[in-house]
């Protein structure tokens, strides 16, 4: 998990860093440069993802800090993977040109983003960053984050949904379905490859002192929670100033809360 969020990152920042670096020397930065600039970003992203990637606007001082304005990535059906209307990130240039990717601080405001898992098993990001299709091996880089921030964000999880195998006539599954709909904050939708359950945290935000993606030294995925609020449509829950770590290794989580508001059944342990 922690070599996939990995390749995101590079794919998407490192990519961006790199690109603006080389294009402000040729060019004032006027409004009119931002625009060129935005759209030379989007191009040298769509060659890397597969997908499409739009930048609306980019600004910042460019040696410690960069700000992405209406960035949008869709895979190739045309399906949102996300939609940040601003992202601000603070760096230093020595660790990137260290092929450290540590970044002192990230802001997301009003994020979107739609996280699918499709028929076949794959996720919609591992497709768009063509994640499982290159030489397997490797040093996995340094991808270290403080101080992030995510204001009034949202978090939609699609998840093929299918009727019990014991039932053989459409009609017993049409009733199933029904009755699957009717279970309070369920959602069942219709997609192009069949039902899918969807699962939304909406009014997201939180402060995470630290997320520790990847390490040459493969150290777990980390996450340390200052504060999260949300309300999670199924089970119906609202989550307030919620505290606590989360470790990801492979495709098992261990996870803490020492404090949430209401209390969460199940909010220390492990899950897989």
């Amino acid at each position: 998990m922690h070599r996939r969020i990995a390749r995101f990152v590079f794919v998407i920042l490192l990519g961006t860093v790199a690109m603006v670096l080389g294009v402000v020397t040729s060019m004032t930065l006027t409004p009119p440069g931002w625009d060129l600039l935005a759209r030379s970003v989007s191009h040298f992203l769509d060659r890397v993802v597969n997908g499409r990637v739009r930048v609306g606007a980019i600004s910042g001082s460019f040696l410690y800090d960069l700000v992405l304005t209406d960035l949008v990535v869709r895979d190739t059906s045309g399906a949102l993977l996300a939609d940040l209307p601003r992202a601000r990130v603070g760096y230093r240039l020595p660790n990137l040109i260290a092929g450290e990717f540590v970044l002192g601080s990230v802001q997301l405001d009003r994020p979107v983003i739609q996280l699918i898992k499709h028929r076949n098993g794959r996720m919609n990001y591992e497709d768009v960053l063509r994640i499982g299709k290159g030489t397997p091996g490797g040093k996995s880089p340094l991808v270290d984050f403080h101080n992030v921030r995510i204001n009034d964000g949202t978090l939609r999880i699609a998840l093929p949904w299918n009727p019990d195998r014991s039932l053989h006539t459409q009609a017993r599954k049409d009733s199933a379905l029904t009755a699957e709909r009717a279970k309070p904050g369920r959602t069942i939708e219709e997609s192009p490859e069949g039902l899918r359950r969807v699962i939304l945290l909406s009014d997201l935000s939180t402060r995470l002192a630290r997320l520790r993606i990847a390490t040459p030294d493969r150290l777990p995925f980390t996450i340390d929670i200052d504060s999260i609020s949300t309300r999670v449509n199924d089970p119906g829950v609202t989550v307030r100033d919620a505290v606590g770590r989360v470790r990801l290794r492979g495709d098992s989580a261990v996870f803490s809360l020492s404090r949430a508001a209401p209390p969460i059944p199940g909010s220390a342990g492990a899950a897989r």
